[in-house]
């Protein structure tokens, strides 16, 4: 009788830690959505430097000069000297996903 009841009460744990483990380990889909679901890259027209930027970092103001980043304080950090007008970058291809389209 002592034997039976054992086997009972270790059969019955066996079974609770085994739903306990498949409560917590259960497959569900997760309800957090994705940071970067449904990005798009905003359409703004190419920013161009004025006369005065140029002269303040001694570019021929003659030259077509692209401004591709700025900081905080509205401080031109990245600029593009345009030679030809199929090299102005659209935000679109500030990151090129072709690498035919890297020089």
């Amino acid at each position: 009788m002592k034997k039976n009841s054992i086997i009972i009460i270790g059969a019955v744990i066996c079974l609770i830690v085994v739903f306990v483990l498949l409560y917590f380990f259960r497959d569900e889909p997760s309800t957090q959505t994705p940071l970067l679901n449904d990005v798009q890259p905003q359409s703004v027209a190419p920013v161009l430097m004025t006369a005065e930027e140029k002269n303040s970092l001694f570019i021929p103001v003659d030259k077509e000069v692209q401004v591709l980043r700025r900081n905080a304080d509205g401080e031109i950090m990245t600029y593009k000297i345009i030679e030809s007008q199929d090299q102005i970058i659209n935000n679109g291809s500030l990151f090129p996903s072709n690498s035919s389209e890297l020089k």
